[in-house]
């Protein structure tokens, strides 16, 4: 917590909490049945793209993976993984079922 390089990006995470939760309403509010997320993954893959991973693709399956390559091509590797399931157990029409209290989001219930 001292180092300045932590401090800058626990600020960097403060500015951008609001447009964070609203990125994940609008995922939440695409409709994803488990078989039937490949809107959501799509529109995940078009965000991977958007922020610049490079290799996006999205499989069979639905899952969505992208690289983001560092600036030194001499750097060891060091892969980090983000995953989440892009299926949902409620059924069409209940997406959009979203509501915000502060900085939590509730999806149906």
């Amino acid at each position: 917590m001292e180092q300045e390089d932590v401090k800058q990006c626990l600020t960097q995470i403060q500015e951008e909490e609001e447009s964070v939760l609203e990125f994940q309403k609008q995922i939440a509010m695409i409709d994803g049945p488990t078989f039937q997320e490949t809107p959501r993954a799509k529109a995940m893959e078009a965000c991977f793209s958007e922020l610049g991973l490079e290799d996006v693709t999205c499989d069979e399956l639905g899952n969505v993976y992208g690289t983001l390559y560092g600036e030194d091509p001499e750097a060891t590797c060091l892969p980090i993984v983000i995953e989440a399931h892009c299926d949902t157990v409620f059924p069409f029409g209940t997406a959009g079922e979203i509501r915000q209290e502060n900085s939590v989001l509730y999806g149906p219930a």
